[in-house]
């Protein structure tokens, strides 16, 4: 009764639109691809942050080397029936597959840091939706959604795994985002209870995930972090670049140095306070 009921009142999403500048609707999505592209490369690019190398210092083997357990552990946190990343690789066939599937990939992965060899999954495919509330047919308006590899989602839940008492030791007990047993409610409350005592000058925070520089945040991160787990952070956040998805159609990748693995790699977003 509860699926019937969800699919009845499921709501239709309208088809995206782009206007142009006499406000008539642009029918060739080539075009409306390109509009889009030049839109969040514009926001996600900037000019004064820098990217990071994917290797520091000399070739060397991680101190602590992932083990087959731990990609076991990652692939069992992956969610099924969730759109592919730019690899096409459903996260279903890792999730099942064989033991020996994970002895491998971790091979792999220290591989990459033993020998320096270059891991690509940086690219993600961005995806646009429209914000509630908001005008249509302009760029403005949307929400983007990037997909990521599974490989990169394996890589991230491991680093999580591994890194997540230090970064919720590292807090202050008034960061409640992203931390296991807390949620908006403790901060609506807090907020609430302030209100009621003083009066509170606000702050937009709507797009500072947006604009964290990641060779500060990697600095705070060596802080409080080891060595070996912030050489596995560096290669989430280099050579990262996103390609629009219209329809069928993507668009030429354009790097991207201000945004976060967002999505991808959640402890990026919980330190934003460092932007």
């Amino acid at each position: 009764m509860f699926k019937a009921v969800h699919l009845l009142q499921r709501r239709q999403h309208s088809k995206l639109t782009v206007h142009d500048e006499v406000n008539h609707v642009i029918a060739d999505k080539y075009k409306v691809s390109s509009i889009r592209t030049k839109h969040f490369e514009n926001q996600f690019q900037d000019g004064v942050g820098q990217g990071v190398n994917m290797f520091e210092g000399p070739l060397k083997s991680l101190d602590s080397p992932i083990t087959a357990a731990e990609v076991v552990t990652a692939f069992a946190r992956l969610n099924n029936n969730r759109a592919c990343g730019y690899d096409s690789i459903p996260r279903k066939l890792l999730k099942y597959a064989p033991a020996e599937l994970s002895r491998l990939i971790a091979d792999a992965f220290n591989d990459v840091f033993e020998k320096h060899q270059p891991l690509h999954v940086g690219t993600g495919v961005l995806i646009a939706l429209q914000k509630p509330g908001k005008p249509l047919a302009r760029p403005k308006s949307l929400r983007p959604i990037v997909l990521l590899t599974t490989l990169r989602k394996t890589l991230s839940l491991i680093t999580l795994q591994r890194i997540s008492d230090k970064v919720d030791d590292f807090f202050s007990p008034s960061q409640s985002g992203f931390r296991r047993g807390r949620s908006t409610a403790d901060v609506i409350w807090g907020h609430r209870w302030l209100v009621a005592k003083i009066e509170i000058l606000g702050i937009d925070l709507s797009r500072a995930f947006d604009t964290i520089r990641r060779g500060k945040f990697l600095n705070v991160l060596h802080s409080f972090l080891d060595t070996n787990n912030v050489r596995i952070i560096r290669l989430l956040l280099s050579e990262t670049n996103i390609t629009v998805r219209v329809d069928d159609t993507l668009s030429a990748p354009f790097n991207y140095n201000s945004w976060p693995s967002t999505r991808g790699f959640t402890i990026a977003s919980t330190l934003h306070s460092v932007s």
